[in-house]
């Protein structure tokens, strides 16, 4: 299926550009998805520590992470949108490396997509923690107990749901980098 929809008109979350360069052919596969933590009783907490987050994967055809050598700037500066019947002339080649970049571009962005969710519970619990730590050096009384509850159950209640984010597609860009109109 991600093949396809690589082959389909330019429209939506998915496109095929052309990085041209005299240097050896590379193809990258670019994938932008959104991490997002599960919501629940306290959705201003879950929003506050971990928003939607961008994640950005770039794969070569190695299946060499390649996102910090092609960040988002220098491979928007250089791109050109290519012509589909580049794609169609190397399906085959094509058709045998990109359902397996797929699966490796899904699973490091799980990888990064759980260490921003790991730092934001982390976060979340500090802050928390520190709240209720200055709550019990005032005068015990019934309101700081129940405020100390209260906050000591928010963070029972939200921590987890930073355990089970999910992680949606945003967008697919497959990156030919080398000389104009060779094959892989």
């Amino acid at each position: 299926r991600p093949f396809e929809t690589l082959l389909s008109p330019a429209i939506g979350n998915t496109a095929y550009v052309v990085w041209e360069d005299e240097r050896a052919q590379i193809v990258l596969l670019e994938g932008i998805y959104l991490a997002t933590p599960k919501f629940g009783p306290h959705p201003h907490l879950v929003s506050r520590y971990m928003p939607s987050t961008p994640v950005r994967v770039v794969l070569s055809h190695e299946f060499e992470d390649m996102s910090s050598e092609y960040t988002s700037e220098v491979v928007n500066k250089m791109v050109r949108n290519g012509r589909r019947e580049w794609i169609r002339n190397n399906a085959r080649p094509l058709h045998n490396i990109v359902p397996g970049m797929m699966r490796s571009l899904n699973q490091r962005a799980e990888i990064r997509m759980r260490e921003l969710a790991a730092k934001a519970a982390f976060q979340l619990e500090a802050v928390l923690n520190a709240d209720i730590a200055r709550l019990k050096r005032l005068p015990d009384t019934k309101a700081r107990k129940a405020e100390t509850k209260r906050i000591e159950d928010q963070i029972a209640e939200t921590k987890p749901l930073f355990a089970e984010p999910f992680l949606i597609s945003d967008q697919l860009r497959l990156i030919r980098r080398g000389p104009s109109g060779k094959g892989i």
